[in-house]
């Protein structure tokens, strides 16, 4: 009976040891959190710790797991600038400004100049007018046409204060486009008058280009009428005060009737014949 006891006393006990055991090997529980009432056996989490560096806290209980988002924590931060920022180029802005503003000035200042002299000479172009075109001693064959060609054009100027020079004049007596004879005039200019006539003398003999033109010319005329054009080509100079400008023009007088007399080969402008000049810079 002795040794069933001592066997007994000597088992193994699975499991926790007992709370009441005062010679247990395991520390008691620590103190409780001032402030807060313990419940149970263990004591309740620590309070939440206060932001480390500005990050959000740790969930409350009235807001568990939700922290604000990694942007808006982000936006909301305030960081003085860096130190190593380059400074703004003042010099640069400063020179792009001032150049912009003077091409906007040369192209403005331009845009008045021009616009100052289409008023003082574009609507003032002298008109030019066939006063009277005659032709004698026409003669020719299949290859060369002579005459002598008399033309007196009139300029007529608008404007009174508006000086004119011309220079390089070179007129010339066409034929379907066909040169018949060709002279240079002397300059001329009108300061001041409104009406200038030019008198221009061709008496050359010249081939029309074409071996039948000329056969043509002769019929038109042994008929009693042709068709002829006068052509100018002249540098004109316009001055009005201190402004001044150089054109060249280009005069066209155009489909000019003459009628020929039934005993010769004279010939003078009809009077219904068209006399107006085109002009062409």
């Amino acid at each position: 009976m002795a040794m069933a006891s001592s066997m007994s006393d000597n088992r193994f006990v699975m499991g926790y040891p007992s709370m009441n055991n005062d010679g247990n090997k395991y520390s008691q529980a620590p103190p409780p959190v001032p402030g807060y009432v313990l419940q149970g056996a263990y004591p309740p989490p620590p309070p939440p710790q206060p932001p480390y560096f500005g990050y959000p806290g740790a969930p409350t209980e009235s807001k568990k797991h939700v922290s604000p988002s990694f942007n808006v924590w982000y936006n909301s931060r305030n960081y003085a600038p860096s130190g190593w920022a380059l400074p703004e180029d003042d010099s640069s802005k400063r020179f792009g400004r001032v150049m912009l503003v003077t091409m906007v000035t040369l192209i403005v200042s331009m845009c008045m100049v021009s616009l100052v002299i289409w008023f003082l000479f574009g609507t003032q172009m002298p008109e030019f007018d066939v006063s009277s075109l005659a032709v004698s001693n026409l003669n020719g064959n299949d290859s060369v046409i002579t005459a002598n060609w008399d033309v007196n054009i009139t300029v007529f100027k608008p404007d009174t204060d508006l000086r004119v020079d011309f220079d390089s004049v070179k007129a010339s007596i066409f034929y379907k486009n066909y040169p018949l004879a060709a002279a240079a005039v002397e300059p001329f200019y009108s300061h001041g008058n409104r009406l200038l006539i030019i008198q221009i003398r061709m008496d050359n003999a010249t081939a029309p280009g074409k071996p039948f033109l000329a056969g043509e010319i002769i019929e038109n005329k042994n008929g009693g009428m042709m068709f002829v054009s006068v052509r100018l080509r002249m540098e004109a100079k316009f001055e009005s005060g201190s402004v001044w400008r150089k054109e060249t023009l280009r005069v066209f007088c155009e489909d000019l009737k003459i009628n020929f007399s039934p005993a010769g080969g004279n010939g003078t402008l009809a009077e219904d014949s068209q006399t107006q000049c085109l002009i062409f810079t």
